[in-house]
């Protein structure tokens, strides 16, 4: 990319503090502006995957971009058979966030999933997944205050994020230079 102004990085989250997550792993080469996706989530199959690709390319279309990056991300809970994946915000949302987390037992194990998707115009997305399998110690106390249900739950999950998104920068970076070689000529 050139010296400059950071390029856009358009994400698809109405939610200000993932968006303030994903520009401090995203670090100052970016400016990250959030999108809210409407109810592309909520449309798509279940899954992580469907999830991301929905909410970039509803964000992507609905704003014509250049490209939209988004994100997914669920627990598996090993005490609940692998639930609730990728219905994990709807899951915490049924109810009293404690009582489905008072479910979960001490020394539980829980794989923490993360998925990416960058959208572009020509109908390309490229995704990306990670997950970290770890153990619950505290249930009740994953619960955060931050807008981000159980988003510290397990130590080195921002560390497993922040490689999966450096994996797709490049991809917009170059997304972001082609661009500029086409304005030029």
């Amino acid at each position: 990319m050139t010296s400059g102004p950071a390029p856009e990085l358009p994400f698809a989250s109405g939610n200000a503090t993932k968006v303030a997550r994903i520009q401090s792993l995203a670090g100052p080469g970016w400016r990250v502006t959030g999108y809210d996706p409407g109810d592309a989530e909520e449309r798509a199959e279940p899954g992580y995957r469907s999830a991301a690709v929905a909410k970039a390319t509803a964000v992507g279309l609905r704003h014509g971009l250049p490209f939209a990056l988004a994100h997914d991300c669920g627990y598996e809970f090993g005490c609940l058979d692998g639930a609730p994946g990728a219905l994990t915000r709807r899951w915490l949302a049924a109810g009293d966030p404690a009582r489905q987390v008072a479910r979960l037992t001490p020394g539980s194990s829980v794989t923490v999933v993360h998925c990416l998707a960058l959208w572009t115009p020509d109908g390309t997305t490229t995704v990306l997944r990670t997950d970290r399998r770890t153990v619950v110690d505290d249930p009740l106390g994953a619960l955060c205050s931050d807008g981000l249900p159980l988003t510290n739950l397990a130590a080195g999950e921002q560390t497993a994020l922040r490689r999966c998104l450096h994996d797709l920068l490049p991809l917009a970076a170059d997304r972001v230079t082609d661009l500029l070689q086409e304005a030029v000529a």
